[in-house]
């Protein structure tokens, strides 16, 4: 999966850096970043579902706050896969 995800870097958008990719079960997806803006996070969520690799996408956020300007995120889902 993680060459799955590496060929499809452009999917990850400006101001969005990832920082740990996690597949348990073979399929349950686990995501962690941060991002410039909510703006962006939502545009990774939905260029990461209508790719087709993810679905049932759920994002819980923690803002910025006066030392650190980034939002942190964490994503699950499902890794979408065919056989």
């Amino acid at each position: 999966y993680s060459t799955t995800f590496g060929y499809r870097t452009d999917m990850v958008p400006d101001g969005v850096e990832l920082d740990t990719l996690k597949i348990a079960n073979s399929t349950a997806l686990t995501l962690t970043g941060y991002a410039r803006s909510s703006e962006a996070i939502n545009l990774f969520v939905s260029e990461l579902t209508n790719s087709g690799l993810a679905n049932n996408t759920q994002v819980n956020t923690v803002p910025p706050n006066d030392t650190y300007a980034y939002t942190f995120f964490t994503l699950t889902g499902t890794v979408t896969r065919e056989d």
